[in-house]
């Protein structure tokens, strides 16, 4: 079907959203036919914590970024890079937090995170947390059973934290568009973005939390991803904000949101002469 559509003459070209795999797929069949595409694939982001940040407010930007959604949105972060200094007192705030995060149903304003989408998106997270768990990851906070009272039959995976999450494991390079959070200690900032532009091969996103000036141009200047928010868990304040992708996040030649206009205009350059 797919081919059939965009071999269709009417149609100059296609934007989408989902995994990298189909996207590229989707973007070398545009390549043969000529389309144009804007196509953005998976993430693996992550939320550096400096050891000069406030840790109460660094929380609440990992909750939001690991957490809100119930993870499930391309901005969604699943690997935390602390810097050791402060990493023990990091862990036991986010601990504490998380785990009284409020599950129930998405439209109650009491509620803090909602169930996942589907049955089928439930049992991704479940074999992304079971797969890191045969990896030697260690749960700090396990939410693959929640009691969620009255919604029994929901798509509920609570908040998970982890940690013994080391760069090589399988979960700390791909996507689990769930709840989780991999706590993995750093040395430093250097060494956290090295492992941002090194360990995994997408290039959406990345957030720092700091009071340091010098570290926030660092990171923005020298981490390769599209997006970067600084003392924030999501680099994106508005749904219709810019949004850029790099590596294996984005195939195309223009990128989401407002730069997708010039997707579906084509240009025209008139010179005129009257003598």
């Amino acid at each position: 079907m797919n081919q059939k559509i965009l071999e269709d003459k009417r149609v100059a070209g296609v934007g989408f959203i989902g995994s990298s795999r189909v996207g590229r797929l989707l973007f070398e069949q545009c390549g043969h036919l000529g389309k144009r595409s804007s196509i953005n694939g998976n993430g693996k982001n992550h939320i550096v914590i400096l050891r000069d940040a406030d840790l109460k407010k660094a929380v609440e930007y990992v909750v939001r970024g690991c957490f809100g959604m119930t993870g499930q949105r391309c901005l969604g972060s699943d690997n935390v890079l602390v810097q050791k200094d402060v990493y023990a007192q990091f862990r036991e705030l986010l601990i504490e937090r998380a785990k009284n995060i409020r599950l129930g149903y998405g439209l109650d304003e009491a509620t803090e995170m909602g169930p996942l989408t589907s049955q089928k998106g439930r049992e991704r997270v479940l074999n992304f947390l079971e797969k890191g768990l045969r990896e030697g990851e260690r749960l700090l906070l396990d939410g693959r059973n929640p009691k969620v009272e009255g919604y029994e039959r929901g798509y509920f995976v609570g908040p998970c934290v982890l940690e013994d999450v080391t760069t090589d494991m399988w979960i700390a390079k791909e996507e689990s568009f769930g709840p989780i959070c991999n706590l993995l200690p750093v040395d430093s900032l250097d060494q956290a973005i090295e492992i941002i532009n090194e360990n995994t091969e997408y290039g959406h996103s990345a957030c720092l939390v700091t009071k340091s000036g010098e570290s926030e141009r660092r990171f923005v200047y020298q981490c390769n991803v599209g997006n970067v928010g600084i003392n924030a868990g999501i680099p994106q304040p508005y749904a219709f904000y810019p949004l850029g992708s790099r590596k294996g996040s984005f195939y195309g030649m223009t990128k989401s949101r407002i730069d997708s206009i010039r997707l579906f205009l084509d240009q025209k350059t008139v010179t005129e002469r009257w003598v």
